[in-house]
This record gives C-alpha cells, structure tokens and sequence, in this order.
C-alpha cells in the first residue's frame, strides 16, 4: 500500500544562518525565502535550558516585546544580534559561527511566532581573517 509521499523540496532544505565578525546575524536566500524575513519582520531568541550550543529563534511579522526589528543593507537582510551574542559567550570576533536551523512548530505559541531550533557549528577563521579580527 501506497504511504505519505515526502516532499523532496522539504527535506534538502538547509537553513542557515551565519554570524558575522560584527556580531551581526545574516541569513542565506534560502533561509530568507522559507522563514519570510523581510524588512518589518522581527525575531525572537530564547535560550535552551540544556545545551549552550542551541538557540531558538521565533520569526514574527508584527513588533513585539523582546523582538529584534530585521534589518536591510542593500539585498542582505541581518539582525543585530552584537550583545545578545557576546551575552552567550559566542567567540564570534575569533571564530566562524553559524547555525543550522529546523522547525520546530510545536514551540510557536511559546516563542509567539514561527519557530525554529538554531545548532551552533563552530570552525577556526583562516589566519588573515583571524588577523584582521584583532585589528
């Protein structure tokens, strides 16, 4: 018998989104696209209460109390994340930081928006970006 057919558009998804050495959160088009970021988008970030390597991060399309208004510099959209990152001890400056992002609905009411897990991945800069990130 015939079961669920999968959605291969679904499931080779990557979403992503990647720290810049401002602190700034970036995201890629792919990820922009599926979580419908825009200017006038807010997200949302609450910690994990078992792994300092997850965040979550609830995507809202009105303003909202704790929320970071999305940003727009030409065709890159971005969150200014700089404190919040510092705040979790995230050695942005020094290292690449990004984050392999999923859905997670069930936590949507809680968060108060779409919201999806964040797992840290973290690798050592090459050498001249290392450099410039002391300048």
């Amino acid at each position: 018998m015939l079961g669920q057919i999968f959605d291969a558009k679904e499931l080779t998804q990557r979403l992503k989104a990647t720290v810049q050495r401002t602190g700034k959160l970036g995201f890629t088009a792919e990820t922009l696209d599926v979580l419908q970021i825009k200017q006038g988008t807010y997200i949302r970030f609450a910690e994990d209460t078992e792994s300092k390597r997850v965040l979550w991060m609830g995507v809202l399309q009105e303003p909202a109390d704790n929320a970071f208004p999305v940003n727009k510099a030409g065709e890159y959209f971005y969150v200014n994340t700089t404190k919040l990152f510092e705040k979790v001890g995230l050695d942005f400056k020094k290292k690449n930081c990004m984050f392999d992002m999923e859905r997670a609905a069930e936590y949507d009411e809680a968060i108060g928006g779409a919201c999806y897990k964040m797992q840290l991945r973290v690798t050592d800069r090459k050498q001249t970006d290392a450099a410039e990130a002391e300048e």
